[in-house]
Parts: structure tokens; sequence; C-alpha cells
């Protein structure tokens, strides 16, 4: 497989998880929400977007309730 074709498999598969995390928080209370994309390596501006906050408020409670990535 070529270097190009690698990179495009990689950044799909990145792609492809974050979008599972963003569908397996739906429903979900806001905290167990940023655990799941967290966990997943969206980044606090991504999450935020995606919950209407700043990214400061997710970066906040992610802080204060110890969630780290993983």
């Amino acid at each position: 497989m070529s270097d190009r074709a690698s990179e495009l498999l990689r950044e799909t598969n990145r792609k492809l998880d974050r979008l599972l995390a963003v569908v397996a928080a739906q429903g979900k209370d806001e905290r167990t929400q940023i655990k799941i994309m967290t966990a997943n390596g969206l980044t606090s501006e991504e999450i935020g977007s995606l919950l209407g906050k700043s990214a400061s408020s997710i970066r906040r409670q992610r802080t204060s309730r110890k969630i780290k990535r993983q």
C-alpha cells in the first residue's frame, strides 16, 4: 500500500472513530458526552462546538471532573 493510501486510511479511521463517539454520546447527560468524546480524541473546541459551549467551558469541566484523554 502506498504512503498516500496509508495516510488516507488512517485519516478515514480517525474520522470514523470520532463520528462513532458523537453517535455514542447522543442522549447521554453532558458529563458522559464529554467523557465519551474526550476518550475518542475530540478536542475541547470540537466538543464545545457540538454541545454549544465554549472550548474553555469544556476544558474547565474536564479539569473539575478529572476527565482525561486515553
